[in-house]
């Protein structure tokens, strides 16, 4: 599957600004070289900016899934795409808000923290949360449901990956408008460094 961006900055626009504004220096200063590092630099304050957005969107009990999943792939002056990367296994629907089946009410659970929990429940089968010892001895804890009204097989919930939550809140239109902002002020401040 072919990956498209999320967003797109000319940066050939972008590097003639920058060279109109380094044609009185002097010295020969790689217009490339300074986009790059404004790119990564932006791609950086970006990867910030969606793990913040992440955190207040979904509630993951586990702190730091958002930063240990996503990454940046920093621009080169032969290539000057700078790429936030965020990558990982589905998460199991335990490792957000839940709460405990009781005798009367399946397991609750919730992807979103301005959602409310909602009851587990398909055709009469309650989900229900258990801790499932594997071959090897190790455990396992989870949201479970019965595929069938047999007893056996069940089946673990489970919800999004960390790029589809990424993705999410990337395309946010203040998200892309906050990007261009950054990239600017990335590219000013390289090149009054270099104006120095």
């Amino acid at each position: 599957m072919k990956e498209q961006p999320m967003l797109y900055i000319d940066t050939a626009t972008e590097l003639d600004y920058i060279e109109a504004r380094l044609k009185d220096v002097p010295e020969k200063i790689a217009s490339k070289r300074i986009l790059k590092t404004a790119l990564t630099a932006a791609a950086r304050q970006a990867r910030k900016q969606l793990i913040k957005g992440n955190k207040q969107r979904y509630a993951l009990k586990k702190s730091g899934t958002f930063s240990r999943e996503s990454k940046i792939i920093a621009a080169k002056t032969s290539k000057l795409e700078a790429t936030v990367l965020a990558s990982g296994p589905k998460h199991k629907l335990y490792e957000f808000t839940s709460r405990q089946n009781t005798a009367r009410l399946a397991a609750r659970a919730k992807v979103l923290k301005e959602a409310p929990l909602k009851s587990l429940e398909i055709d009469g089968r309650k989900a229900f949360i258990a801790t499932i010892a594997n071959k090897s001895g190790s455990t396992h804890t989870g949201i479970f449901q019965r595929k069938t009204s047999a007893r056996n097989p069940i089946d673990e919930r489970i919800s999004l990956t960390s790029a589809d939550m990424f993705g999410r809140v990337a395309r946010k239109p203040e998200v892309a408008e906050l990007v261009y902002d950054m990239l600017a002020k990335e590219v000013e401040k390289r090149i009054e460094k270099a104006l120095e």
